[in-house]
């Protein structure tokens, strides 16, 4: 509250709701628990606004997936990549205030932004801490879990296909990975990403990334056959500059993870939830073909 105080009209020229702010920078940790804050909001126009524009914020994991492909391509621009997710994220929060207010103008107002600013005081009590290691430690067990079983499933995924098992030696031999159930899931999103450069491998990974944004460098490691610590050689390899930087911007925008969407749709409801997640998903590779030839032209 304190932060957005001072700057909330400017947030309301630009379509962010009163204390939307203070959600949006908690979902730059995760979508789902920003998300479910939002159901503090007192208005309803407000709170399903917020819960719409939090999804173009990259969360940790995406954050980590870009932060790989910046190191690996672009080293020594470390400082301006770490920027661009959240100032093509911001892009993309107007661009959904604005369709949305189309849209949810007939659910109420917004609430007016005059509160009483309280003081601050440090959170050492008992039930907050014993609150905060609960959720923190539920968070841990049923993500950590959910991580190791998909793995293995996506191993198993990868060695296996249409014609049965196939074997390790898939991993190793990129004409078998091709006929992989992997390599098949993969290749539904290529066309798309293809003619601006980036591999069929990537594009798997980023299937993947549907269910959860901590295994696209596990599947990546399986896809290269490389360990996740060789990721970024790999990476510099098979992509260009131009294609890096679109990859950066695709991984910003494409979707989160199903977690946030079942949250989203508790909030918003499953109709809003899949226009979202559609025009999320448009608006991700239209952002990325343009920067892509952004980059081709000016580096070409």
């Amino acid at each position: 509250m304190r932060i957005s105080f001072p700057i909330e009209r400017w947030l309301r020229r630009v379509g962010i709701p009163s204390r939307g702010l203070i959600y949006l920078i908690a979902g730059s940790g995760c979508n789902v628990p920003a998300i479910t804050a939002t159901k503090a909001m007192p208005s309803t126009r407000d709170r399903v606004l917020t819960a719409l524009m939090i999804p173009y914020i990259p969360c940790t994991a995406r954050f980590v997936i870009i932060s790989l492909i910046a190191a690996a391509v672009l080293p020594h621009l470390m400082g301006i990549v770490v920027i661009l997710p959240y100032t093509v994220a911001l892009i993309g929060v107007v661009i959904i205030s604005s369709l949305s207010k189309i849209r949810l103008r007939f659910i109420g107002r917004s609430a007016p932004y005059s509160y009483t600013l309280p003081p601050l005081i440090i959170p050492l009590h008992k039930t907050f801490i014993k609150k905060v290691w609960h959720y923190t430690y539920e968070f841990i067990s049923r993500a950590g879990a959910l991580i190791i079983i998909f793995v293995i499933i996506m191993w198993l995924l990868s060695v296996s296909g249409p014609s049965g098992i196939i074997g390790p030696e898939a991993l190793r031999d990129p004409s078998l990975l091709r006929q992989t159930w992997l390599g098949i899931v993969g290749n539904l999103m290529a066309p798309l990403l293809s003619p601006i450069g980036i591999p069929w491998e990537v594009s798997a990974a980023l299937v993947y990334g549907y269910i959860f944004k901590e295994v696209v460098l596990s599947t990546l490691s399986l896809l290269y056959g490389v360990e996740e610590g060789g990721l970024a050689h790999a990476i510099r390899s098979f992509i260009s500059l131009p294609s890096a930087v679109a990859l950066i911007t695709f991984v910003t925008f494409y979707s989160p993870c199903i977690a946030t969407l079942i949250t989203e749709r508790q909030v918003v409801g499953l109709k809003l939830t899949v226009v979202n997640t559609i025009l999320q998903f448009a608006i991700a590779l239209g952002l990325a073909y343009m920067m892509y030839y952004i980059v081709l032209f000016m580096v070409g």
